[in-house]
């Protein structure tokens, strides 16, 4: 049996959730739409737990996927966990990131929207299939990760993060055609297959060689681990996969949050050409595809705009969550990625791709980058600062989207940076009709 992986949401939901609930509860912008978007709070999220008195909450949501197992359910995973980026006298100039709980395990975690709330329903780690741990969120100790960071468990850095070897930073979740789901996380950054259960089935990774050194003599560690394009780790520190989704015809697509180091820092933060990577899951070829990113302007620079998200909407578009933040000024869009007439990357010249810098530059090296159509300004749709990052997107059907927020946990350092408190922010999901008609046409799910 054939079934649409989305059809158990899509009609009803959509009437539901725009006849049920009062628009928005916070005070709205000017020139926002309050017809076209109701924003819902999730609630009943759990206890993560307690740092110097503060209590913390499950947060830091990154994604956001129609499950097709549960009638009204959401896919959502969390990152590597409540940190913060500390500068103070004893941090000087270093990169030094707090972790008030380093036990904490990242998570797939499930959300029901029951027609007047969005609300927790559950969550799980992922177990490692060769020894049985769950993974953290740790920095994984791989030759070939380029890391900076310092990571400390209290603001005096009296003591240190103890980091393993096999951490993710999850940001990116997808259903695929045969009930598997899709990961990817930022570190390596990888492409990671997992059962329903969440047990890795395939790891996809630019430092697949490393990782199958690091399982010694497993026989199966050829078949876990599997190879992306090197050039993959000239990410930014923390800034590797951000988003997934599998099309209709099965491929993978991933998109990095921030333009490659390539071939160096400055590049990186100046180029507006950001990659799209897509896998074929069954004979893991892969090609990646040119993004141009949102010009700087005003108080943003280039290197604030980041991707947050992604959302196939048929076997050629996508939906790609673009967003920038700087001083008083916020970014937050949604447009629509025409990706079937694009050329693909070729690593092989002289000058690297992220060295044009534009997709204009691009098309005078023969290389077409995808195509940008701009769709929604969530800053219009009831978005502000207060809500912290955007960085998860999903399709109701070819009128209604819906996006997250990541609220980093809800904490922040107060002024003097020797205070862990709550920042105030609190995760919620935005329903928002679109201005024109989606050709949306998802992936089936086999049954």
């Amino acid at each position: 049996m054939i079934k649409n992986s989305a059809l158990y949401l899509k009609l009803a939901l959509t009437a539901t959730a725009f006849q049920c609930c009062d628009v928005a509860t916070t005070s709205q912008s000017q020139n926002q739409d309050s017809t076209r978007y109701i924003r819902y709070e999730i609630t009943g999220l759990p206890e993560i737990g307690v740092f110097e008195g503060l209590t913390m909450f499950e947060g830091g949501f990154s994604s956001l996927e129609v499950s097709p197992f549960a009638r009204n359910e959401f896919y959502v995973v969390t990152d590597r966990g409540p940190n913060l980026k500390v500068k103070n006298e004893t941090t000087k100039s270093e990169e030094v990131k707090l972790f008030p709980l380093p036990d904490y395990l990242p998570k797939i975690i499930k959300l029901r929207f029951t027609g007047t709330k969005m609300e927790f329903v559950g969550g799980y780690p992922i177990q490692h299939p060769h020894t049985g741990e769950f993974i953290d969120g740790t920095t994984p100790q791989i030759d070939g990760i380029q890391n900076p960071e310092k990571a400390w468990v209290d603001l005096q850095g009296t003591e240190k993060v103890k980091n393993g070897n096999s951490g993710f930073d999850l940001e990116g979740i997808s259903v695929g055609r045969n009930k598997d789901l899709w990961v990817c996380e930022e570190y390596r950054p990888s492409i990671i297959r997992l059962t329903g259960d969440g047990t890795p089935l395939a790891i996809f990774s630019p430092l697949y060689e490393a990782e199958q050194t690091d399982l010694g003599s497993d026989q199966n560690k050829e078949t876990l681990y599997r190879p992306l394009p090197e050039i993959l780790t000239k990410i930014r520190t923390n800034r590797g996969f951000e988003g997934i989704a599998v099309m209709l015809g099965g491929d993978v697509w991933a998109a990095l949050q921030s333009p490659l180091q390539n071939p160096d820092k400055q590049t990186g933060k100046t180029t507006r050409l950001n990659r799209l990577i897509k896998l074929n899951p069954e004979t893991g070829e892969t090609e990646m595809y040119l993004y141009e990113m949102n010009e700087a302007h005003g108080e943003l620079r280039q290197k604030d705009w980041k991707i947050g998200d992604i959302a196939a909407v048929n076997d050629s578009q996508l939906l790609v969550l673009e967003h920038a933040e700087k001083k008083n000024t916020k970014s937050v869009d949604v447009y629509l990625v025409t990706v079937h007439k694009a050329t693909p990357v070729q690593d092989t010249g002289k000058t690297t791709p992220e060295q044009w810098s534009t997709a204009e530059a691009a098309l005078q090296n023969g290389v077409k980058p995808v195509k940008k159509e701009h769709l929604l300004d969530m800053m219009k749709h009831g978005y502000s600062s207060d809500y912290g990052k955007a960085e998860g997107i999903t399709i109701l059907n070819d009128s209604t989207i819906v996006v997250l927020n990541d609220n980093d946990y809800g904490i922040a350092l107060n002024e003097t940076q020797d205070e862990v408190i709550d920042s105030g922010i609190r995760s919620f999901v935005w329903f928002v009709k679109t201005p024109f008609l989606l050709n949306h046409n998802p992936l089936i799910t086999k049954e």
